[in-house]
């Protein structure tokens, strides 16, 4: 249960950047600030390293979600003639659902995303309700593309650039604004002196402090108490490594 979480946090960090969100990104780059919509001009190539699951043939237009504060909406122009799909990926780095061209041919609904906890309301006509089980969701765009052809990808760059993403309340209220604040997260980086084989302890330790974690997975929390990863600070683990306290 524990590594597919503290995965998903460190990609999440990579391409959020929380120290310097609105940081500039290389060409071949999805990243973007928490919240916010990252566009790859580019076709992948072994300059991107920090992470997963990029293609030669699409252009990702992604963005990592905290959905603590409320839902987000997803607005994505018609896209004639060309594959796309969007993945919503939970935080332990499942996923069960991806829509686009497959499923709904040439114009996706609006889609609005929630977390665990919000019920939205006043949504918009004829919107899709998409319901994560995690406080953070991996949304992954993906559009097909030839890197060789520079007017296809010119076409493509505008597609990229009329995807929208909000959360619901500035939609309600008529505010489009462009860029989305990023709200404050975690560190999961072990502390100096901790013996290397606790790292991954600690860093689970630091996503649970945040997470939300889903039904299935709260019988295994509880059994981590009896190695020492509880909520109570009982010890440390450079005192104590038997018995750790990490949240």
């Amino acid at each position: 249960m524990g590594s597919p979480y503290v995965a998903a946090a460190r990609l999440r960090l990579n391409r959020t950047l929380p120290q310097t969100p609105f940081a500039p990104r290389i060409a071949t780059s999805p990243g973007a600030a928490l919240n916010n919509l990252g566009r790859q001009r580019r076709a992948s190539d072994s300059r991107y390293r920090p992470g997963v699951g990029v293609s030669t043939d699409t252009l990702y237009t992604s963005a990592w979600l905290d959905l603590a504060s409320g839902p987000f909406l997803l607005e994505v122009p018609t896209i004639r003639g060309r594959y796309y799909s969007f993945q919503f990926g939970h935080s332990d780095t499942s996923s069960d659902l991806a829509v686009g061209s497959r499923t709904h041919g040439e114009q996706l609904p609006p889609i609005v995303i929630t977390g665990p906890g919000h019920e939205p309301v006043g949504l918009p006509e004829g919107a899709m309700l998409v319901r994560s089980r995690t406080r953070y969701l991996n949304l992954p765009g993906r559009m097909l593309v030839d890197p060789e052809d520079a007017a296809d990808l010119a076409c493509a760059h505008q597609i990229q650039d009329d995807i929208r993403l909000r959360p619901l309340d500035f939609w309600r209220r008529g505010d489009n604004t462009v860029v989305n604040p990023p709200p404050d997260q975690r560190s999961i980086t072990p502390p100096e002196g901790l013996p290397p084989e606790l790292g991954m302890l600690h860093s689970l330790g630091e996503v649970l402090r945040d997470e939300i974690v889903p039904e299935p997975d709260l019988q295994l929390v509880e059994e981590f108490a009896r190695i020492g990863l509880t909520p109570r600070p009982a010890s440390t683990p450079a005192t104590s490594p038997p018995v750790i306290a990490i949240w």
